[in-house]
């Protein structure tokens, strides 16, 4: 079980050999990257609430929005996985129309990020309970990759699901290599933002296979499945999707959740 404190690298200033516009093409490449689902069913006017509350200067707007939400009948798992996707597209769209500054961009993700935590634990990353039949993933948000929000997203959904995830964002290489080598980890998935970045992506797939003490599925997604073709082959990572339940279905952990605790299966 690895359900447990998420690491986390302290955020602080821009590094001096980041460019404001890289990092800002990191950031909107999320932003606006293809929402999962249909939009079928979706109220334009809640779209509008939680981009508002986004950019409010009132910190409170986002807790308001989401109560808004809650009481017209928008569920919460709605609410994280459409309409806050589609709320930083939106924003994203909007950085690069010139409507919104870069500064407002990233406030407003930031408060996005709020929402999920105040949606419930299962959105947060924080600690849960363990289950020795959970299958375990790692979602690893790499060095230098400038996101979360889209992790975030997939990480509820996956603890939905009823995986047990525990989340790396930004940690050295180092970091991670010890969780790969203590824990015994189901799946390694790793979020990626940007195209420049494939062949940092490759070079820690493969330090993540040396590590692990069995054989374990990789998989890529995030935003970058957008930026580039052929990201499998590049990378060499076992599958590529942006699609929760489809890489729940190619790392076979639907065979964990259906089985006992006597009958799990090991690879």
């Amino acid at each position: 079980m690895v359900d447990g404190p998420d690491y986390a690298a302290a955020r602080g200033e821009i590094r001096e050999d980041q460019s404001v516009e890289s990092l800002a093409s990191r950031v909107i490449s999320v932003l606006a990257a293809r929402v999962n689902g249909p939009r079928s069913g979706v109220d334009d006017r809640f779209v509008d609430r939680i981009c508002g509350a986004a950019q409010s200067d009132d910190a409170s707007e986002h807790r308001n929005a989401i109560k808004e939400m809650l009481a017209g009948g928008v569920e919460r798992t709605t609410i994280a996985e459409v309409y806050i996707p589609i709320a930083a597209r939106r924003l994203g769209a909007a950085w690069c129309e010139d409507q919104v500054s870069f500064t407002e961009v990233t406030i407003g993700t930031s408060r996005l990020q709020s929402m999920l935590r105040s949606l419930g634990d299962v959105w947060s990353g924080d600690v849960a309970e363990p289950h020795e039949v959970q299958p375990t993933v790692l979602m690893v948000v790499p060095v230098d990759e400038y996101h979360t929000l889209g992790a975030m997203v997939a990480t509820g959904q996956l603890r939905r699901a009823g995986v047990s995830v525990r989340l790396c964002i930004g940690q050295p290489m180092s970091v991670l290599l010890d969780l790969v080598e203590t824990f015994n980890f189901d799946a390694i998935m790793i979020s990626g933002a940007s195209s420049e970045n494939l062949e940092k992506l490759r070079k820690l797939i493969v330090d993540i296979r040396y590590a692990l003490q069995k054989p374990t599925p990789v998989v890529i997604g995030g935003a970058v499945m957008e930026l580039a073709n052929e990201i499998k082959a590049i990378t060499g990572a076992d599958h590529a999707t942006d699609d929760v339940q489809e890489a729940i279905r190619l790392c076979r952990l639907t065979e964990f959740l259906h089985a006992g605790p006597q009958g799990r299966p090991r690879a």
